[in-house]
């Protein structure tokens, strides 16, 4: 039994007085609510409606009931409003996983142009470099860097290509040298970051063809900002994204290692969970993202 469309009926029944105008008023059939309405009383072990050819009467129990059903349908009637209001307006909270480093160059100084579209979302976002349960932990959107993703609960749209560099310090480099074949990049340093997989393996490309290098070294980290730290300190070569490496080979206190030799992007994803529908200020919020990553 669908107790709540018996619950409907019931309540119909009782307040227009007439199995017949509940009917018309449901869109269903006479007999119809009054299968729904005999099965909520086989249901709560109680006559609810006494019926006659003339006239139809309440119990005593079925006038308890119908006060407490008809308060209950109010409170989820009122419930379904909100969330469907919820859904289609642009107010409303979004809450938000993504990557430290990025979070702080690249996805915060975005949010003041969003902010001037949209005054009314808000954004909560929480950093993390690890993969974070979306639908358990209750986001919203994941920003994640990945050339695989397989969790087919999950949507998962394109970002940005987030390109990658190989670097050294310059210290480094004055005092160990600047590899130039990949065998002598295998004999460096090389400070690995854990969360790509496959670890402790560069892809790189040079005249097209692909190779797959082993690399080895004394540090490795599931957190970007620390393996920026080991490099500019001179501990060894790592590969970052551009966007966090930049500025420092601008300034002399990073160089590019290799540069004949490039290296295999690890695109940038937005993940939500699969569902019928999204929230419109979610929707908001990844077609803004899309927009604005999309030449990044």
């Amino acid at each position: 039994m669908d107790k709540l469309s018996a619950m409907r009926a019931f309540e119909a029944v009782v307040r227009t007085k007439s199995f017949t105008d509940a009917a018309n008023e449901l869109n269903i059939t006479q007999a119809s609510v009054s299968k729904k309405v005999l099965a909520l009383e086989v249901e709560l072990n109680c006559q609810l409606i006494n019926r006659n050819s003339r006239k139809l009467s309440v119990t005593d129990d079925g006038n308890i009931y119908y006060k407490q059903c008809k308060s209950s349908l109010a409170d989820i009637d009122n419930i379904e409003y909100i969330l469907r209001s919820n859904q289609n307006s642009d107010k409303g909270s979004v809450k938000i996983t993504a990557p430290i480093p990025f979070s702080s160059r690249v996805l915060v100084p975005l949010f003041p142009g969003f902010y001037k579209k949209h005054p009314d979302i808000k954004i909560e976002i929480i950093l993390s470099d690890t993969q974070e349960d979306l639908i358990s932990d209750s986001f919203d959107i994941a920003i994640r860097a990945s050339r695989n993703f397989d969790d087919s609960s999950l949507i998962a749209l394109s970002l940005c290509n987030n390109p990658l560099q190989l670097v050294a310090s310059s210290e480094y480099v004055k005092k160990h040298g600047s590899p130039i074949t990949i065998k002598d990049l295998e004999q460096h340093n090389f400070i690995n970051y854990t969360l790509l997989k496959p670890a402790k393996k560069l892809i790189l490309t040079k005249d097209k063809k692909i190779q797959n290098i082993h690399v080895s070294g004394n540090l490795s980290s599931n957190n970007g900002d620390a393996i920026l730290a080991g490099v500019i300190n001179g501990i060894g070569i790592a590969e970052l994204p551009i966007w966090m490496v930049n500025e420092h080979i601008d300034n002399g206190t990073l160089v590019r290692v290799m540069p004949d030799y490039s290296s295999t992007d690890v695109p940038l994803k937005i993940l939500y969970p699969l569902r019928d529908r999204i929230p419109i200020r979610v929707k908001l919020l990844i077609d803004y993202l899309r927009e604005n990553l999309k030449h990044s």
